[in-house]
């Protein structure tokens, strides 16, 4: 059956990451500079500013998607696991609603909610389905409908990034039949992210805001060098492998890092809590900072995990055909767009 191509955007403080495609191939992908001051603690604040750069892009390479879906970010997103009686969809909406206006101000009349069913349990003893419930602010999400409709695309979706990086590694596991608790962590250029996946169910995900721009800050302050500078600095001449331990800067950037490192460290000890043996088989490191030279080696000693950073699908067997330059860690959240069900 031939699929028709949509559009992927995964919209960050930096780039924006594009990639147009289906569920069986990519057929091409692109970074575009995200327009400064449009988007502020992974919020959109200028959404014609970030449509124009898209519209921009798209007439450039001549792409003509159908649609357009987008990830969305933040510490403003709730995703909470609940069990529910098996019932039809009307129940389990209602139980749902019920289960997040507990936790959510003004009973979540300012957000949008939608749930998926993980799993089923059908036996003599216990009949429930397992949800994972995600609700995101309206006004939020209001941003992305407003460029979509300035784009004159349909909206397809609008998914959070631990769901759409959940659906690519667990793709990988399944092909490799391998049911095993991994962690995905993305290092970012103002934040950093850790998703938890059990046996290829989303567990947990959280954000730090600390990423690559406070080491480049860091850097740059104490060299008296600009940015740009200071950034080149980071991938170039630093190596986690060297850390001079008579070297202040090299200590510095160890610290930043070791700072977001034993916030995920607490994180998988939650993990960790309540069942024997549950540990991570595997971490996969995405994101610009999965560049810095050592550093899958440094993450692999701190939290005793194999590490590793996928440049390609074909490295987590994931069955889906992409063009030559296309790198997996780069593009994993805008990848998972493409890989919903429909």
């Amino acid at each position: 059956m031939f699929l028709k191509d949509g559009l992927a955007v995964d919209i960050g403080s930096s780039y924006i990451k594009v990639v147009l495609g289906n569920k069986q191939r990519i057929s091409a992908f692109g970074l575009i500079k995200t327009p400064e001051r449009s988007v502020v603690d992974n919020n959109i604040v200028d959404a014609e500013a970030i449509k124009n750069s898209l519209q921009e892009f798209i007439t450039e390479k001549r792409w003509k998607p159908s649609y357009v879906s987008f990830v969305i970010h933040g510490q403003d997103l709730i995703i909470k696991h609940i069990e529910v009686p098996i019932m039809d969809e009307k129940g389990i909406n209602k139980a749902v609603e019920m289960e997040i206006s507990q936790i959510l101000p003004d009973n979540g009349d300012k957000y949008y909610i939608d749930f998926e069913i993980q799993s089923k349990i059908n036996t003599k003893d216990k009949k429930v389905y397992n949800l994972l419930i995600g609700a995101a602010p309206k006004l939020k999400i209001n941003k992305y409908v407003e460029i979509a409709d300035g784009l004159g695309l349909k909206l397809k979706a609008i998914d959070l990034s631990a769901n759409c990086n959940a659906r690519v590694f667990k793709g990988g596991e399944k092909e490799n039949q391998n049911s095993s608790n991994i962690a995905i962590i993305d290092i970012g250029y103002r934040s950093c992210k850790m998703t938890i996946l059990e046996n290829g169910n989303l567990f947990i995900e959280r954000e730090i805001t600390s990423g690559i721009r406070n080491a480049i800050v860091d850097i740059a302050t104490r060299l008296s060098i600009d940015e740009e500078e200071a950034f080149g600095y980071l991938f170039d001449k630093f190596d986690f492998t060297y850390i001079r331990q008579d070297n202040y800067l090299d200590k510095d950037i160890q610290m930043i890092f070791d700072n977001v490192f034993v916030n995920f460290e607490k994180i998988v000890q939650f993990f960790a809590t309540g069942k024997l043996q549950r540990k991570l088989d595997k971490i996969y490191l995405t994101g610009g900072g999965s560049e810095i030279n050592g550093i899958d080696n440094y993450i692999r000693d701190f939290f005793g995990s194999q590490v590793y950073s996928p440049d390609s699908t074909e490295k987590i067997s994931l069955k889906i055909k992409a063009p030559v330059g296309f790198t997996l860690k780069m593009y994993s959240c805008a990848l998972g767009l493409l890989l919903r069900k429909e």
